[in-house]
């Protein structure tokens, strides 16, 4: 009897032990490694493929995309999707998200940071969840494996080629009273850097074009100024004393806001590189605000002028009375021997030249005609500006009474747009001995009427 028993025994620990070696190879076919999926409840290796339940997918474009200091993965089994819009669309990715910090490192999802999501499945670490995550990043090559196990199981495995989409291309503009605008940025301009402190002017528009006035076919245009030396990479405030400004421009409205009452901005890249990282914020002084995200190629201009035309003008100082006066018509004379146009702006109906109440009268020779943004300065020939006792002039350099004419500064922009004429003025005068301070500000977009 005993010895039945015994070879009964041993028939048993045999069993056991047969079960208890299956197991261990179940163990090691999944190794930790976060590559097997699963189907009908077998287990497979995954060969840049990600699974779900009993679904695997084979993962035929990648794009990342960096959210603050976290780095996301958008894994897809549509072929050619190079962008967030394109992922958006296709709608069948699987998204990895984790801390910038954690690229190239052996990690899991016990350590807060990181996420998965497929669908409606999240599973978010340092919440229940287990597993294990590593992902390289060399060049355009990334390399993935992971497996997160919270309740669901996602694992996923890829070796290849990557799209990096920096930066969304977004702007998201709310006037004040106004409705909310979402858009994609597709145009963007830079001038070179001009004056003292070397400042750059950018403007940004919802419509492709070549030529920044070309950008007022878009809802909004986005333009500031900023010193070259805050392209660092850092966020910046905008601060009138660095040399910012910030403008948007409601080209629908034909008016534009500016004087910026908090905000800042990231420039990063140098003002030689062909595509640039903008990214901004800003509450201006009406309350509308403004943010957006750039990366891509800026187009070079020598200069832009691009504000939407008031069709005003406003004096300050001289015998004329101070204020704004809103132009009716402008009037045109040219003198062939001089080679020269005299502009008059009217505000008045009954206004002419050499009459009363007195025109605001811009002379300009023919080789101005196309400036922008010129400097009243010596070298910048052949312009006057009269407005009743208000006058200032180009004086030349070798000129005997430039000692008792009027001392200016100031930029001008006069171009013709189509069949209209365009004029941005600001003058001013500087007091001396002589004179008092004095200035004229005009902007005018519009027809010009020739008269004898």
């Amino acid at each position: 009897m005993k010895k039945y028993i015994s070879i009964f025994n041993i028939l048993l620990m045999s069993i056991v032990l047969g079960l208890s070696a299956c197991s261990d190879d179940d163990d090691n076919t999944n190794n930790g490694q976060g590559n097997n999926g699963s189907t009908g409840g077998e287990q497979i290796a995954l060969n840049n493929q990600f699974s779900y339940q009993d679904q695997i997918k084979d993962i035929q474009s990648v794009v990342r995309f960096d959210q603050g200091y976290n780095a996301i993965f958008y894994l897809s089994p549509t072929a050619n999707i190079q962008n967030l819009e394109g992922m958006s669309q296709a709608n069948d990715y699987l998204k990895v998200s984790l801390p910038t910090g954690r690229l190239g490192l052996s990690t899991d999802f016990s350590q807060t940071g990181m996420q998965v999501q497929y669908g409606e499945v999240i599973l978010k670490s340092g919440k229940g969840a287990s597993g294990p995550l590593k992902v390289e990043v060399n060049g355009e090559n990334l390399k993935m494996e992971m497996q997160a196990e919270a309740g669901e199981v996602i694992a996923c495995k890829y070796d290849g080629k990557f799209t990096h989409q920096i930066s969304e291309n977004m702007a998201t503009i709310t006037p004040m009273g106004g409705e909310k605008t979402t858009a994609a940025l597709v145009s963007a301009f830079r001038t070179q850097a001009k004056g003292e402190k070397k400042t750059v002017t950018f403007a940004l528009g919802l419509t492709e074009t070549n030529t920044p006035n070309g950008l007022s076919a878009g809802k909004y245009t986005m333009m500031f100024m900023a010193p070259m030396q805050h392209f660092d990479g850092k966020y910046h405030t905008f601060k009138k004393a660095d040399g910012y400004q910030f403008y948007l421009i409601d080209n629908e409205k034909k008016d534009y806001t500016n004087e910026v009452t908090e905000g800042r901005i990231r420039i990063t890249g140098k003002a030689t590189d062909e595509k640039m990282h903008l990214l901004f914020e800003a509450t201006l002084s009406d309350g509308s605000t403004v943010s957006g995200d750039y990366y891509g190629t800026m187009q070079n201009i020598a200069d832009m002028d691009i504000l939407p035309a008031k069709n005003a003008y406003t004096s300050k100082g001289g015998y004329e009375e101070p204020g704004t006066k809103k132009i009716i018509e402008v009037i045109c004379q040219y003198n062939k021997e001089k080679k020269e146009y005299k502009f008059g702006f009217k505000w008045n109906e009954y206004q002419e030249f050499g009459g009363f109440p007195h025109l605001l009268e811009v002379i300009l020779k023919e080789e101005i005609l196309g400036t922008v943004n010129a400097d009243f300065t010596q070298k910048t020939k052949g312009w006057a500006i009269n407005y009743g006792s208000f006058q200032i002039m180009h004086i030349a350099e070798n000129d005997s009474g430039a000692e008792y004419k009027p001392k200016s500064k100031g930029t001008i922009t006069a171009i013709k747009v189509g069949e209209n004429y365009r004029f941005n003025i600001t003058a001013e005068r500087l007091p001396d001995d002589l004179y008092t301070a004095a200035s004229i500000e005009l902007s005018y977009e519009g027809p010009v009427k020739v008269v004898e």
